[in-house]
């Protein structure tokens, strides 16, 4: 993997570790359990003599900021200091940032011989499960500011679930596609309904298909708006013939609830509609 700079996280390895690690002792792994899987996971990059010294040396740094650094991590650590400032690997870099990495390594090993901070309790991810269920469908009113010097004011987004997908860190979250009323009228009958226009939420210049589904990022219940109103549980309405074939968990458009009527908004004021044929 690459190293861009002489910083300790200024390499592929070890900025992946600091993104990674805690995240997994936050899905309810222990720092053993943690080190144990990125161990099995890095296999091929700690018999790489250029990543292995990263691997465990963004693993120490780590362990020791959060008041655990296992045994194991330390030695492995401190056994790669030593070799590289031995051997001065790190005047694979100019001059300067030879002296910068010099400087990195000895107040690393400096840091994990001193004392560690007192342990830190690694609080878990509270995740959200969207408990839509597919085919539901709800009319989301037009009556915020945004809406009122537009002829959709009153009218109302008719949003029906037809799928979901993981959000990042782990939440799961409805995809929806969303019809528009014309009448400033809810519709009840089936009929009515896939009577409605879609709304395009993209469309590539000088492609045919379209994209129609939006993931509402979320990750509480209570962000859910409350004047939403459901309409009831449908056989998922006919899709538009054009559009674009995407996975749910591949889907590139999603908004969280706050941005919901200012994203919609610009779609509708470019008259981005399509009918089911």
């Amino acid at each position: 993997m690459g190293t861009w700079e002489p910083g300790l996280y200024q390499n592929d390895v070890s900025d992946d570790i600091k993104l990674g690690f805690i995240d997994k002792c936050k899905r309810g792994h222990t720092i053993e359990e943690a080190t144990e899987i990125f161990i099995k996971e890095y296999a091929e990059e700690l018999e790489d003599e250029e990543d292995a010294p990263n691997f465990w040396f963004a693993l120490a740094d780590i362990q020791w900021k959060y008041g655990k650094l296992l045994p194991k991590v330390k030695e492995n650590a401190l056994f790669h200091i030593e070799n590289e400032l031995k051997n001065e690997t790190y005047n694979e870099f100019d001059k300067s940032d030879a002296r910068k990495r010099k400087k990195v390594l000895e107040d690393l090993r400096e840091k994990l011989n001193s004392p560690m901070p007192p342990e830190k309790k690694i609080s878990q991810y509270k995740l959200y499960k969207c408990e839509w269920k597919i085919g539901d469908t709800f009319a989301y009113p037009l009556d915020a500011e945004i809406w009122k010097d537009t002829d959709f004011y009153g009218d109302y987004l008719i949003m029906q679930k037809v799928g979901e997908r993981n959000w990042s860190p782990g939440h799961t979250v409805p995809v929806v596609r969303v019809k528009i009323t014309e009448n400033k009228q809810i519709p009840h009958s089936l009929e009515e309904i896939e009577a409605l226009r879609y709304v395009i939420f993209f469309k590539r210049k000088g492609e045919k298909e379209s994209n129609y589904m939006l993931a509402l990022g979320n990750t509480s219940k209570r962000k859910i708006p409350k004047k939403i109103i459901f309409i009831g549980n449908y056989d998922i309405f006919k899709a538009p013939n054009d559009e674009e074939k995407v996975d749910f968990n591949d889907n590139y458009l999603y908004y969280e609830w706050k941005f919901f009527d200012i994203y919609v908004h610009d779609k509708v004021k470019k008259n981005l509609f399509s009918k089911v044929l």
